[in-house]
């Protein structure tokens, strides 16, 4: 595909994250922090623009750590906030946004939710999915736990991690 014809494909591209942070032990940081490096990644390597990116993330006491974090990213992206009244509410606010590829970053996404989505020729991306439905994935990535079912297609190991460039070693 010549450069021109690349440009114009991305250009009208929408993508969704789909991830969460709270106090919980399941819903840490990292699920932000991985999708905010990520983004972050896509734009200076010019392959995406900020307004094509949306992440969006639950605002109920239990997932309270997201709305800081994404606040303090230097990019304005565009964010939904929503409180978890229903799964369809859920899917309703997904398909809304028009994206076309969604990347969960979230230990465990509903079954429901992702053959709804499916359905819907969505491409479904996830990180670390330790669920019951890896196979409705098109693309995973397992950086930190080993999948459960060796039969899918995924990508294992520490170098899908995606940290910031600015972490450094402190023990050897």
């Amino acid at each position: 595909m010549d450069t021109a014809g690349k440009n114009n494909l991305y250009k009208n591209l929408k993508l969704l994250f789909r991830c969460d942070a709270g106090s919980n032990s399941d819903i840490g940081t990292g699920h932000v922090i991985r999708t905010l490096r990520l983004a972050e990644e896509l734009i200076s390597k010019d392959i995406l623009k900020e307004k094509q990116i949306i992440i969006m993330y639950r605002h109920e006491k239990a997932y309270n750590l997201a709305k800081n974090l994404i606040a303090s990213s230097k990019y304005n992206f565009k964010k939904i906030e929503f409180k978890r009244t229903s799964l369809a509410e859920e899917k309703k606010i997904i398909l809304n946004t028009k994206s076309k590829i969604i990347i969960f970053d979230l230990l465990r996404t509903s079954k429901t939710l992702l053959m709804s989505l499916k359905k819907s020729k969505k491409i479904l991306f996830g990180f670390d999915e330790i669920g019951n439905s890896p196979h409705l994935f098109d693309y995973l990535v397992y950086s930190l736990v080993r999948p459960k079912n060796n039969k899918i297609n995924y990508f294992e190991g520490l170098k899908y991690l995606n940290l910031s460039k600015n972490i450094k070693k402190k023990y050897i």
